[in-house]
């Protein structure tokens, strides 16, 4: 991407007709320029939940032994399996 610099003719011409404005219209002018930039958010470091979550990750407070140990209690059949 080519940065702008005051050097081309179109960026001069704007800045010229800006600097002719009131300092009133200035500071409007500024205001509503901000507001188009959105709230600035700090960037996030590190993955998110929804990474996590898309990854498969638990998200529980106990642990992974006290879960396997209540899926295996939680079983009522215990199937029948032909030897290979």
């Amino acid at each position: 991407m080519k940065s702008l610099s005051f050097k081309e003719p179109w960026v001069s011409s704007y800045v010229e007709r800006l600097l002719g404005l009131s300092a009133a219209t200035k500071r409007a002018i500024i205001s509503v320029l901000e507001k188009s930039l959105g709230e600035r958010k700090e960037p996030k470091k590190g993955f998110s939940d929804k990474f996590w979550s898309a990854c498969g990750a638990w998200d529980s407070p106990e642990s992974a032994e006290e879960l396997a140990a209540s899926i295996r209690s939680a079983r009522t059949v215990n199937p029948d399996r032909e030897a290979l």
